[in-house]
């Protein structure tokens, strides 16, 4: 019989009626660990009763204070902790004393944990010492579908509520002190207090994360596993006959949110799982310094060919695309509407807060010209803020502040709001894009997926574009964003730290709105004779069929301005003889088939539209290999490759050859360059994590 946790509870408390009692010692004596639990929880009661009868307060548990005992009982979790020397002051800390069961969870290790696993020396509440006395735990991050706690006193929905938020030191630094802002929401607890009670902690003794992701952010060691985040799966391309298929062709993808929601996972001390890799988000996350365009097109090809470093039978193809940097004279004016997900969902520190201050970080890059709305969407959707010059900036700013999270989710609702403002104040000539910002938890309310998907797709086709911005963890439906990105023309991204806003609404600002090519496609041609097979790597869920590339109505990514796209092919040499695990077939005479060219291994297709146009314009490139070995090979085309090479590992590919986490890291830092932003350094970071975490 199952051994029922909150049985367990109830009985340590006394609550149980004998029979059920008896029950629960039967229990005891099969299963002797389960005695430390039932000695923990009333520990645990004692310390919670005693320390509130003190001072005078009501004796005895609230069914509030008892649901986060069980919780604590049954759900280990890393906390970071301070010493607590007198539970009524951190009442009148917190305004109220029911905030008090809230904020402090007990524990019996008696360790110390800061976000980073180091320990804190001191704290300092609103002007309080806590030193010595009772171990005190402040809960920080718990993703939402937290505790769920549903009581006659209470009722909240995630422990998440409990928001931290670290001001940036310097990372040089080996220990710092901080300030740590704790946010109490509650909905109900009995007394008139609907406002959020903060106290400000100052922390000394805080050790800086070696691994600098995100340095605005500090990231608990140990949190839940990713609950009901979505994810497409997907089936990872194989080797390919081109006497079979001589074409390979699919969409661009300039989307970045794959790269960063692994960074988030590694952050938090998990792996990734398999179908959050997308190994082509990767690869493109990273700059490359691909020649500028020069003529009447607004893209240009650069093409490489070297050894592939994890397959010494195979040759890698390096094909990178490069737009058109944004004019000098600046961008197009921007008809913007913010389409802000404050459902009760986006509480936590790394989703409304971070939003918040990413908004604030994109405000300040707006112009006289730009005009901007916020629109957000719980229960139901309103307009936050009518639209008003970019200019406005500290109306922008009170608006950006006054939002709050609360409430369920009406995502259809939201969306239809938003388009209709962006329609009414229409640039015929400029940007016209909604930017919608959530966790992914994007109900549709009355209509069908396939109707919302269809209302993007017709909107983007009226020239008002859809940039997604993903946050946050344990909620994510990363799946569906993608999807609506895509359908609305424009660009998906994840956020999971102030550096990523920085980079996404910021350094690349221009790239994120204003697009340069619309319906963007590649196709590579490979010759038979040079070629017996080939691989393209990543872009599973971008692959077109080969007639789609001169199907002007065949929808395809946007390109934007100063953005670029890499894309690597491993190939098989036609000296090697079959595709791999696949016996020649009888009838297949490659002397009869192939057309002999001067040493081609394939041509490079490029097919695209103007904004706003209707017929497509087409380049291409011959590609020759010219016999280099890897490590002749550019430093762009050499860290692409290792970037590759740790999608593959992530996701446990059986193409991952002779690759392993030591020798992409060789290859990524012999290939570092300038690295003016330090995402290739960054990247050395990560692949270490994962290799901590397990990765082989």
């Amino acid at each position: 019989m199952r051994r029922d946790g909150t049985k367990l509870t109830a009985y340590a408390l006394g609550e149980l009626p004998p029979e059920e009692a008896a029950l629960v010692e039967g229990w005891l004596a099969e299963e002797p660990r389960l005695g430390e639990e039932v000695e923990e929880v009333r520990a645990t009661a004692a310390l919670l009763e005693g320390g509130f009868a003190e001072e005078g307060t009501a004796v005895g548990l609230r069914s509030f204070q008892r649901a986060l005992i069980e919780a604590r009982a049954g759900r280990r979790r890393r906390f970071f902790s301070v010493r607590v020397g007198n539970l009524a002051a951190m009442a009148v800390a917190a305004g109220v004393v029911a905030a008090v069961g809230v904020w402090i969870g007990w524990g019996a290790d008696g360790e110390e944990r800061s976000p980073s696993g180091t320990d804190v020396e001191s704290a300092r509440v609103d002007g309080i010492d806590f030193l010595g006395g009772v171990e005190g735990m402040a809960y920080l991050g718990e993703e939402s579908g937290g505790f769920l706690v549903g009581a006659d006193e209470v009722q909240w929905s995630d422990l998440d509520d409990l928001v931290q938020e670290l001001t940036r030191p310097d990372p040089a630094d080996e220990h710092i002190g901080g300030r740590v802002k704790i946010i109490y929401r509650y909905e109900d607890m009995g007394f008139d207090l609907d406002e959020e009670v903060i106290a400000n902690v100052e922390v000394e003794g805080l050790e800086w994360p070696p691994l600098a992701i995100s340095p605005s952010w500090y990231v608990p060691d140990d949190l839940p596993a990713p609950g009901t985040e979505a994810y497409q799966h997907l089936v990872e391309n194989t080797f390919r006959d081109p006497r079979v298929f001589p074409f390979s062709t699919f969409s661009i993808d300039v989307d970045s949110a794959g790269y960063a929601n692994l960074r988030r996972f590694l952050a938090q001390g998990r792996l990734p799982p398999r179908d959050a890799v997308r190994v082509e988000e990767m690869i493109n996350y990273f700059h490359y310094d691909y020649p500028l365009p020069e003529g009447e097109h607004p893209l240009a090809i650069d093409v490489e060919v070297g050894a592939c470093p994890w397959n010494r039978d195979a040759r890698l193809l390096r094909v990178g695309l490069q737009g058109i940097p944004p004019a000098e004279e600046g961008r197009q004016p921007a008809n913007l509407v913010f389409l802000l997900d404050v459902s009760g969902s986006m509480k936590a520190a790394a989703k409304l807060p971070l939003l918040k201050d990413a908004l604030r970080l994109l405000i300040a890059n707006l112009t006289e010209e730009d005009s901007v709305a916020i629109v957000t969407y719980s229960d139901q959707a309103r307009v936050h803020l009518p639209p008003v010059r970019g200019s406005e900036r500290a109306v922008l700013r009170e608006a950006i502040d006054r939002l709050s999270a609360h409430g369920s989710t009406n995502g259809e609702s939201g969306l239809g709001l938003a388009y209709r403002l962006a329609s009414e104040r229409f640039l015929e000539e400029g940007i016209n894009r909604v930017l919608l910002a959530t966790d992914g938890d994007f109900n549709v309310g009355a209509s069908s997926e396939g109707a919302l998907e269809e209302l993007i797709a017709e909107k983007a086709r009226s020239g008002v574009h859809l940039t997604v911005l993903g946050f946050g963890s344990g909620n994510l439906k990363d799946s569906k964003l993608e999807v609506l990105s895509g359908r609305g023309d424009g660009n998906y991204a994840y956020i999971d730290g102030l550096r990523e806003a920085q980079r996404v609404l910021v350094d690349e600002l221009a790239g994120t709105l204003e697009t340069i090519a619309e319906d963007v496609k590649l196709q590579i041609d490979f010759n038979r004779a040079q070629v017996a097979a080939y691989r393209l790597i990543g872009y599973e869920n971008r692959a077109l069929a080969a007639q789609d590339f001169q199907d002007d109505q065949k929808d395809a990514g946007e390109l934007g301005a100063g953005h670029r796209v890499t894309a690597l092919y491993e190939l098989l040499p036609a000296a090697g003889g079959v595709v791999p695990g696949v016996s020649p077939s009888k009838y297949a005479a490659p002397e009869r088939e192939v057309i002999p060219t001067d040493g081609e291994l394939c041509e490079v297709r490029v097919r695209y539209q103007a904004p706003g146009g209707s017929a497509s314009r087409e380049l291409r490139v011959p590609v020759v290999d010219a016999g280099l070995a890897f490590e002749e090979l550019s430093r762009d085309t050499r860290f692409a490759a290792a970037v590759a090479a740790f999608g593959t590992l992530l996701r446990g590919s059986p193409h991952r050859g002779t690759a392993d986490p030591e020798t992409i890291s060789r290859w990524a830092l012999e290939a570092l360059g300038e690295d003016r932003d330090g995402r290739r350094a960054e990247f050395c970071d990560l692949v270490r994590r994962a290799v901590e975490l397990g990765l082989r």
